[in-house]
């Protein structure tokens, strides 16, 4: 039993880790950078052809490599989905 309950700990511990390092790569945005991202996944889910053209014009044109990628990525599945 004393076996069993080690590796638990252990695996916690690098469970732990393992959650540590995703957040440090892949950090939750906040504030406006979150209102922005989730704009995207809206007017994705609207696909409507507006939707797309504000969609076009943030890869083109928006300063943020994120907001471009993010805006590409939504487009590419849009046209998947057709």
């Amino acid at each position: 039993d004393a076996g069993l309950g080690s590796a638990s700990a252990e695996l916690r511990l690098r469970g732990g880790r393992v959650l540590d390092a995703l957040q440090r790569t892949f950090p939750i945005p906040s504030g406006e950078l979150l209102r922005r991202w989730r704009a995207i996944q809206v007017l994705e889910r609207i696909g409507s052809k507006e939707a797309r053209e504000v969609l076009e014009m943030l890869e083109k044109d928006s300063p943020s490599l994120r907001e471009r990628n993010g805006a590409k990525a939504a487009l590419e599945r849009l046209d998947r989905s057709r």
